[in-house]
């Protein structure tokens, strides 16, 4: 009976009820949950409930323009992580003949340091492609040949870490 106080079950005594009859839960109801008997399909809104009545356009959510990088939710965009793994890719390639027992200058002797030299160079050529907004293949891939050459030719003949030193 509509506008009568709940008796009992989960809400307790004096709980307000909806027109249907259903004990209203924190703002829902039983009906349009999908409950055997409500009519609505399992999960589904209610029929009748105005689109704008969910705090949504009318159009629907439409997408946002993607900048270069969303710096306000730590995410970069496709082009950006395209052209950082193009970066990556062509400096791990380029450093692999500085592991080598033969390399005469800028031997890196290790694991850790060959990671930690292509995870900096990688950065550097990033960063430096972000500013210039030249975040084409073509443009990362010739500023990572560059970078490495200019970095790895101002070395002795052997890489050490500045921490290690």
């Amino acid at each position: 009976m509509p506008g009568a106080p709940h008796t009992g079950g989960i809400l307790g005594p004096g709980a307000p009820l909806h027109s249907n009859g259903a004990a209203a839960m924190n703002g829902h109801s039983a009906a349009g949950h999908g409950h055997p008997g409500s009519g609505l399909p399992q999960g589904g809104l209610a029929p009748s409930l105005p689109r704008g009545g969910l705090g949504l356009p009318q159009g629907g959510i439409q997408p946002m323009d993607i900048a270069d990088d969303d710096k306000e939710h730590g995410r970069s965009s496709p082009r950006t992580q395209a052209a950082r793994g193009e970066a990556s890719l062509r400096i791990r390639k380029l450093l692999g003949p500085y592991r080598a027992e033969t390399c005469v200058q800028g031997r890196i002797t290790n694991l850790d340091d060959f990671k930690h030299l292509a995870r900096k160079l990688t950065h550097g050529v990033m960063d430096e492609s972000r500013k210039r907004n030249e975040l084409e293949p073509e443009k990362v891939a010739q500023r990572a040949d560059k970078l490495v050459k200019a970095y790895m030719g101002k070395l002795g003949a052997v890489y050490v870490r500045k921490e290690q030193k």
